[in-house]
């Protein structure tokens, strides 16, 4: 009976054993985002969305407790995204050549975007050997006015976003990893949205490298 005993201790001890020492770590690195538009022809209003395909950069901040559960914050931009724009909902403020109606409709003019991200994430930490697998669950602060030409459209790109992702890390050294992400931002967009056609649906794929400011 004592071996039972013994083998039962360990299995509820182990999981204290193993608990991971507390981290801080920062990270960077480049990262690809794509955004679908938010409609294509939607002519005579609006003949093309904005969206697209760009790089960008992504730095971070994360704290990894002794439970391996994991806090993150994260700062992420691209490249604009740009599209040339034409029919009843370019505003002639823009300086886009107008027809001679009130329903002609104005343009063609170039039309962009950014959305630059602040993002608080919570997680946990799954390890293996030579790294681990993070999903992360949070929140993300919109930062970014759409333009038709020069004349921004305000209340279009919404200011929160619903965030969620996975890190796949991999062990370089005691403080260092090479750390593959993917993040997918359902964003909250504003009321003026449909003037320049951006989408919701915001798709980061990246690769970072982190480095441990404490713990190992």
């Amino acid at each position: 009976m004592s071996g039972r005993y013994a083998v039962a201790l360990f299995v509820i001890a182990w999981p204290i054993g193993a608990a991971a020492e507390a981290r801080t770590s920062v990270q960077a690195g480049p990262l690809l985002s794509i955004q679908p538009t938010g409609y294509g022809n939607a002519s005579p209003y609006l003949d093309n969305g904005v969206g697209g395909v760009q790089p960008g950069l992504s730095v971070g901040l994360e704290h990894r407790t002794s439970g391996s559960m994991l806090l993150a914050l994260e700062l992420g931009s691209t490249r604009s995204m740009h599209a040339t724009q034409s029919g009843r909902l370019v505003f002639r403020e823009s300086g886009a050549p107008c027809g001679p109606f009130s329903g002609s409709g104005c343009g063609p003019i170039e039309s962009h975007h950014r959305d630059t991200r602040l993002t608080a994430l919570v997680g946990r930490r799954f390890a293996w050997d030579e790294g681990g697998i993070e999903p992360k669950l949070g929140g993300s602060l919109v930062i970014g006015t759409p333009k038709q030409g020069s004349f921004p459209i305000e209340e279009a790109a919404g200011r929160f976003a619903l965030t969620a992702g996975i890190d796949v890390t991999f062990q370089l050294s005691d403080r260092v990893e090479l750390v593959p992400s993917l993040r997918y931002s359902r964003a909250f967009r504003g009321e003026r949205d449909f003037y320049v056609g951006i989408g919701s649906n915001i798709f980061r794929l990246g690769v970072g490298l982190r480095l441990g400011l404490s713990g190992h």
